[in-house]
């Protein structure tokens, strides 16, 4: 929906077509959208804007609450010294740990992911 939102504005007539299409159909589950919008990370996905989107999607944060010193310091604040020139990397055994949290962060947004298609949970009721 949102890639045909996206069309629309650009003044693609079949993506009109296309909603419109959609809108017409009743009785199917549609998907609930709420207050989502295009990721939008602001340049940088601080722990605040990890929260924002979650929300928008309608996924606990609580789990991300934690771990927003990680988030905020140790990869956004590290990473745009880094950016600017400044050689704040982190030491090589922290490598591995950051590495291992990181991922264990990506892997806990794919399961909330795949918990809302299995539960269905992202359909309007």
């Amino acid at each position: 929906m949102i890639q045909l939102m996206r069309r629309l504005d650009s003044g693609d007539q079949k993506a009109r077509a296309e909603i419109s299409e959609i809108v017409r159909q009743t009785g199917q589950p549609r998907l609930n959208l709420g207050r989502a919008k295009l990721v939008d990370t602001k340049s940088n996905l601080r722990s605040q804007v990890l929260k924002e989107i979650l929300q928008s999607l309608g996924v606990s944060n609580e789990s991300f609450e934690t771990k927003q010193r990680l988030i905020d310091v140790v990869l956004c604040d590290r990473r745009n010294e880094i950016a600017h020139g400044r050689a704040n990397f982190p030491p090589p055994v922290e490598v591995l740990e950051l590495v291992s949290q990181v991922l264990g962060m990506m892997e806990e947004i794919r399961d909330l992911a795949i918990s809302q298609v299995t539960t269905k949970s992202y359909l309007a009721s």
